[in-house]
């Protein structure tokens, strides 16, 4: 359980910046709160699935124009977006929450635990100069941000439109591979920018169809669990190492990465799982992809016009 509900906690350390110690406290701390609110409103949407849509649209907006009035980097709420996504997928009674969040709680603490360590191994200090911009309030903050971003809320409603039909399609499939749709759809959507999210979808698509052969072979292989861990920490390792140089390479690594976690907690047919993640996968891409492309040319057309 641990290692299933931890590790969604842990990823609150991906907030870490190269700022100083006491940024990288407040900034782990305040994502691993975030975290455990979308698991949490996660659990309660999955006792009602047809809401699925609406609250991760809305949760998409929040969590959109936050990261953009306080300039918060990436991974930005993309995390957010998939720890609500994964809750939403479990049948876990609500009387199991407060034991769940308490796993979670030990991921939050070990990614914060993990942010003073490498703080110190890079020597940062222990306050940095903090910019003209965060001494603003929220108000001229978003002031700012409008005057420097006025499509901000254009962009904001559209990219929660495109999460809202993948969350649509995530429902009708909530028995097979609908989860995955959902998650492949906030991936390739991170990106954010028009280029970008060309380039994604299709590395996620390539990268994924070679890393879920990868780790077919993997879990095909009798490995103890030892064994298993120590590849899960090179997998992550080559995945972080990755993401910002090659997606469709970091994807190499990313599937067997998943794969094997799911060896792990879940007795889930392997073939089923693998198959489910590539449906997922293809669809959620090609569907964010076609729908960004539509509403990039509508928005081209309508400035060309006026």
């Amino acid at each position: 359980m641990i290692s299933q509900f931890g590790v969604l906690g842990a990823f609150s350390y991906l907030a870490f910046q190269k700022i100083s110690i006491a940024y990288n406290l407040k900034a782990t701390l305040y994502h691993g709160l975030s975290l455990i609110t979308a698991f949490i409103l996660g659990v309660f949407v999955s006792k009602a699935i047809f809401l699925l849509p609406f609250v991760i649209a809305m949760l998409y907006i929040i969590g959109f124009l936050a990261t953009k009035i306080y300039r918060i980097p990436k991974p930005g709420h993309f995390f957010v977006i998939m720890v609500f996504a994964t809750a939403t997928n479990l049948s876990l009674p609500l009387y199991d929450l407060p034991k769940m969040s308490g796993y979670i709680s030990i991921g939050i603490i070990s990614g914060m635990i993990n942010a003073v360590l490498l703080s110190y191994i890079e020597k940062l200090p222990w306050q940095g100069e903090q910019a003209p911009f965060q001494r603003l309030s929220f108000k001229d903050k978003y002031y700012v941000t409008i005057y420097n971003r006025p499509r901000v809320w254009i962009d904001a409603i559209n990219f929660a439109f495109i999460l809202f039909v993948a969350g649509y399609i995530a429902y009708l499939l909530r028995q097979d591979f609908g989860y995955w749709v959902l998650i492949s759809s906030a991936a390739v959507l991170s990106g954010e920018e028009v280029a970008i999210i060309k380039h994604r979808y299709l590395g996620r698509i390539l990268g994924s169809i070679i890393g879920l052969l990868i780790g077919a072979v993997l879990i095909s292989l009798p490995l103890s669990t030892l064994t298993i861990m120590i590849i899960l920490l090179f997998l992550n390792i080559s995945v972080e190492y990755f993401m910002p140089r090659n997606y469709a390479l970091a994807n190499f690594f990313t599937n067997p990465l998943v794969l094997l976690l799911s060896l792990l907690t879940t007795k889930r047919d392997h073939t089923a799982l693998i198959l489910g993640r590539l449906n997922g996968v293809i669809i959620g891409s090609l569907l964010v992809a076609l729908l960004i492309g539509m509403m990039h040319y509508a928005l081209k057309t309508n400035d060309n016009e006026f």
